[in-house]
């Protein structure tokens, strides 16, 4: 898999994600998401991946994940 993706951000706390990805059979798949840094050491991370494992496809059709994390660092 080659993966390429950038993380741009919009305000110190604030960043948006996008990237892209290609198969050894040439199937892409893309990502979006964004990153919240709050205070006292909270993190808040949402994201989307569509078609992130191509190989699944004829067993399962398209795979979209769609992920919440919250980190908390002392």
């Amino acid at each position: 898999r080659f993966l390429l993706g950038t993380d741009i951000p919009l305000a110190e706390w604030f960043y948006l994600r996008a990237g892209g990805s290609v198969d050894a059979h040439g199937n892409p798949g893309w990502t979006a998401g964004a990153g919240i840094y709050l205070p006292h050491n909270f993190y808040i991370d949402l994201a989307y991946q569509n078609n992130a494992f191509p190989e699944l496809q004829q067993e399962f059709g398209r795979s979209r994940t769609l992920n919440a994390s919250l980190s908390v660092q002392w």
